[in-house]
């Protein structure tokens, strides 16, 4: 999937986002929790420190973020684990540009997440990135047998 503007605002929670994506858009993240969005700061880079709006609340109130504001929203692994999915939701699409995207993903009964680890864990030593990510790969595969129970 591509996804044109400039503009991009994923849910963190579950993700280790980089600071901004690969196409130089500016990225606004959510995230309820102070311990993941200092891990955040901790990994960006200076040139793209700019890019980078963090703002510290759950993705189901953002009052603060004007109307179609964005040409993409993604909660990936996130409405899950929500006091409110759905306002969240209303939220994403409230905060969308007409044409925008936004790309949901959630786990379901039955949910296999090992061949999608054994995939993300591939393509990481195929790109030589798995060293730098070893602490968050850590995480993830700490939480993946949970995903497999819901």
């Amino acid at each position: 999937m591509e996804l044109r503007g400039t503009r991009i605002i994923p849910e963190l929670r579950g993700l280790r986002w980089r600071g901004t994506d690969d196409e130089g858009r500016d990225v606004v993240v959510v995230d309820p929790s102070r311990a993941m969005l200092a891990r955040l700061l901790a990994k960006v880079e200076p040139d793209c420190a700019g890019r980078l709006t963090i703002v510290p609340d759950t993705a189901e109130h953002l009052p603060q973020l004007p109307d179609a504001s964005f040409d993409g929203a993604s909660a990936l692994l996130a409405f899950f684990d929500m006091d409110e999915p759905g306002l969240a939701l209303a939220e994403a699409l409230r905060l969308l540009r007409p044409g925008g995207t936004l790309v949901i993903t959630v786990p379901k009964a039955g949910f296999d997440v090992a061949p999608l680890m054994a995939f993300a864990e591939r393509h990481l030593r195929e790109t030589g990135r798995f060293e730098d990510r070893r602490d968050d790969w850590a995480r993830i595969s700490s939480v993946a047998p949970e995903l497999e129970s819901r």
